[in-house]
């Protein structure tokens, strides 16, 4: 699954892709089903939740 810093931190799913040594469509299709188990439509909304669950991770 994609990482939720990366996602937090704004990059691209091509930028992802390459920080992670996959192809974008794995990134593509990781994002979408975390939309969809999350009920997001937008990427903004995804980077809010990434930014919830990096708090979460590190205790704030």
């Amino acid at each position: 699954m994609a990482n939720p810093g990366l996602i937090h931190a704004g990059l691209s799913n091509e930028q992802i892709a390459e920080q992670l040594s996959v192809a974008p469509t794995t990134i593509k299709t990781h994002i979408r089903s975390l939309y969809q188990k999350q009920n997001i439509r937008r990427r903004d909304e995804a980077i809010a939740l990434a930014g919830q669950l990096l708090a979460h991770i590190q205790g704030e």
